[in-house]
């Protein structure tokens, strides 16, 4: 029974994972064609759009909230490797465990926090776009929540995030 729920935890996490990546995908291709174009309108036409700023800027806040979470998957995030790479396994192991475990706090801040700020940004307008301020906001709950996903998927299936391997180290 446990074996199938790793199983669908780990599909789950997987479609997550793909999910994110395609998110971000199209928010630098946004960021990349909202660039373009406003160089094109600035320099070539002489009429500068007052809008792509903000779709990049809100763009890239997205981007670095979501590519958070798939470096927290990938156990890829900060982490003192030499140090661990001179304790045997079974501590790195056992640290990995900590290390994830360290990180659900944070996480639930995020997610906690992220929802206090929609709320008190939820009147405010972006001045160029004209969008709720909520929606950029909502980066910083959804990417807790996402970390917390993940991070229990991989306590949930065992799938520790050990670091590289010692050879790599000079």
């Amino acid at each position: 029974m446990r074996a199938n729920a790793a199983t669908a935890a780990r599909q789950v996490g997987n479609l997550l994972a793909w999910l994110i990546k395609v998110t971000i995908s199209i928010l630098l291709l946004v960021i990349i064609v909202t660039i373009v174009a406003q160089v094109f309108w600035r320099y070539v036409l002489q009429a500068p759009l007052i809008w792509p700023e903000e779709v990049s800027r809100y763009s890239f806040i997205w981007i670095s909230f979501l590519g958070m979470t798939l470096l927290l998957r990938s156990g890829s995030l900060m982490v003192f490797e030499a140090l661990l790479h001179a304790m045997p396994l079974w501590i790195q192991a056992r640290m990995a465990v900590l290390i994830d475990l360290s990180m659900v706090p944070l996480l639930a801040i995020f997610v906690r926090q992220g929802i206090v700020m929609m709320r008190l940004v939820q009147d405010q307008v972006a001045p160029s776009l004209g969008v709720s301020m909520v929606w950029v906001y909502l980066s910083v709950p959804v990417s807790g929540a996402l970390g917390l996903w993940f991070i229990f998927e991989r306590l949930f299936t065992g799938s520790v995030s050990l670091p590289r391997d010692r050879q790599s180290l000079p």
